[in-house]
C-alpha cells in the first residue's frame, strides 16, 4: 500500500468507501433495478462508476483509491452478532453482485487502478491504514458516512459525506468539543446500533 504515496509533489487523494457509495446509490437514491440479469448488474456498475468519476471531478483529483470490504470479517469472527441486525433482502443480494463485479474487475477495466480489498478486513480498515500513513505533504479526502472515521481527521485528512458536505478536524472540534483522537472512546462508551 505504501507504494501509492511515492510522489514528490503535493497530491490530493480520494479514499472511497466503495461499499458505502454502492449502497447509497443503489438503495438510498431510488435506483430502479432493470431486472436481475447481467445487464442490470452492468447498468448498476456504470451508474456507480460515473458517480465516482463525478467525485474525482468535484474534488479536482485523479488520485483515487477504491476500498472494498474483503471476504469474511475478523470482527464477525470475534463477535458473531456484529452487524447481525442488518437487512439481507433481495436488493442486498443484487448490491452484493454489483459490489463483487466492481471489486473483481469492473473498476480496473474502467481505469481505476487502485482497488483495495483484503480478506478479513473492511473498507474502513484499509482507509484507516492509508489515511494514517499519508505523507504530511499530501491531502486525503475520505468519502464515507461512517462516523467511526472521525478519529482519522487530521490537518491533511478530511471526510466528505455526499449530500452533507465536509467534516474537517476544526469543524469536528467545534461541533463535539473534543479532538478526533478521543472519538473512539466516545463510540466505545456509546455503542453503535448499526454495527449491533
Amino acid at each position: 500500500w505504501c507504494g501509492v504515496w511515492i510522489m514528490s509533489q503535493q497530491q490530493t487523494w480520494l479514499l472511497v468507501d466503495t461499499n458505502y457509495v454502492i449502497h447509497r446509490l443503489l438503495r438510498g437514491r431510488g435506483w430502479q433495478w432493470n431486472g436481475d440479469g447481467p445487464e442490470a448488474i452492468e447498468d448498476a456498475c456504470d451508474f456507480v462508476v460515473e458517480e465516482i468519476r463525478g467525485m474525482c471531478e468535484l474534488h479536482t483529483t485523479e488520485n483515487l483509491v477504491c476500498c472494498f470490504d474483503g471476504s469474511g470479517s475478523h470482527r464477525a469472527a470475534s463477535l458473531p452478532s456484529y452487524k447481525a441486525n442488518r437487512t439481507r433482502d433481495d436488493v442486498y443480494k443484487k448490491i452484493s453482485l454489483v459490489t463483487k463485479a466492481l471489486r473483481d474487475g469492473v473498476c480496473n477495466s474502467r481505469g481505476f487502478q487502485n482497488v483495495f480489498h483484503t480478506p478479513g478486513f473492511e473498507a474502513d480498515d484499509q482507509i484507516a491504514m492509508l489515511a494514517l500513513n499519508i505523507p504530511k505533504r499530501h491531502n486525503a479526502i475520505i468519502v464515507t458516512a461512517d462516523q467511526d472515521m472521525y478519529q482519522l481527521l487530521r490537518d491533511n485528512v478530511i471526510i466528505w459525506h455526499p449530500g452533507k458536505g465536509a467534516v474537517t478536524k476544526a469543524s469536528f472540534i467545534n461541533d463535539y468539543g473534543i479532538g478526533p483522537g478521543m472519538w473512539c472512546d466516545v463510540k466505545a462508551l456509546a455503542g453503535c446500533t448499526s454495527d449491533n
